[in-house]
């Protein structure tokens, strides 16, 4: 789900902030049902949310998303085409996608142009090694669309420290950084990959280091503070924790996970009645989740509320 990250984030907070209390649970039993693999009930909570506000692009894409997953491709591209229409450039991609499956490769191209023309483009590798794209990948059509230069060279370097990265090359990886960072110091997303590759080596003073920095360059990255958020909670930093979790959930509502973290920091910082609500959120949408569970029972436990942290367990 991390590739769609870059279209839903403003999508995320307006559903949080406009939609009505009774709907925002729903929103995120949604959310929590795809993740689970329940794609039927996500799409059953959507179609729920659509009744209520039909003009909520975030509800049509989530439902297209479900729809797609059970293999309805027409009802999803007219989801898509949908949010698309309510918001222009939301779902460009994922119409591509649609198009493919369809074997509809002029369609296709078209669409994905579109996206490659977007400032929040994926990156070539992850498009080029969508399977989705297999069906059309030897027509004009797709060889048309590549005969441009969508990428930056800014964006080539990008791709190429993140391919060092997950090829293992870490130490590669933090001298190539180190050396663009040198010449273009105001590169959030280098001291982002720079933080994740020094984590890779066990360093966690500069991973922090460099995670500051991309954030004081840039707020409005939820990776950004989710990721700062776990070293400070494994440094017993946990007030700057939890608010890092809430920076989360702020800029990306989405991000389920970040209750249970920002439970367990609220928990570390005392505040257990505030750790408790999050946990108990947290449990109700993932109630298969052994870590929520031991996480639920801990807390109760430093509450010394022994008899419930057994239950919890």
């Amino acid at each position: 789900m991390k590739r769609y990250a870059f279209v839903l984030v403003s999508s995320f907070f307006f559903t949080f902030v406009h939609a009505q209390e009774p709907y925002r649970l729903l929103w995120m039993k949604g959310i929590a049902a795809a993740r689970q693999g329940d794609y039927s009930e996500s799409a059953a909570c959507f179609s729920k949310l659509i009744v209520s506000d039909s003009t909520n692009y975030d509800y049509y894409f989530r439902r297209g998303q479900a729809l797609l997953m059970t293999g309805k491709t027409d009802s999803a591209l007219i989801d898509f085409l949908s949010a698309e229409k309510r918001k222009n450039g939301v779902a460009s991609y994922e119409i591509a996608r649609c198009y493919a499956l369809l074997n509809r490769p002029a369609e296709s191209a078209d669409w994905l142009t579109k996206h490659l023309q977007s400032s929040g483009r994926l990156p070539e590798a992850t498009i080029k090694l969508d399977k989705v794209f297999r069906t059309i990948e030897n027509t004009k059509e797709w060889n048309e669309v590549w005969k441009n230069e969508w990428y930056t060279k800014t964006d080539q370097n990008t791709a190429e420290a993140r391919y060092l990265i997950e090829s293992g090359k870490t130490v590669e990886a933090v001298a190539q950084l180190s050396e663009w960072l040198a010449r273009y110091p105001k590169r959030h997303e280098w001291y982002s990959l720079r933080a994740r590759a020094y984590l890779l080596l066990g360093n966690k003073n500069n991973a922090l280091r460099d995670l500051n920095q991309a954030i004081d360059l840039n707020k409005r990255q939820p990776e950004y503070f989710w990721q700062r958020g776990r070293l400070l909670l494994e440094n017993g930093k946990y007030a700057k924790a939890a608010d890092d979790f809430s920076r989360v959930l702020k800029l990306d509502p989405s991000r389920l996970e970040a209750y249970q973290e920002r439970a367990r920091a609220l928990a570390g910082a005392g505040k257990f009645n505030n750790s408790l609500d999050d946990i108990t959120l947290y449990i109700s949408l993932f109630p298969k989740d052994p870590v929520a569970h031991y996480t639920h029972g801990y807390i109760l436990y430093t509450m010394r509320n022994f008899t419930d942290a057994l239950k919890a367990l």
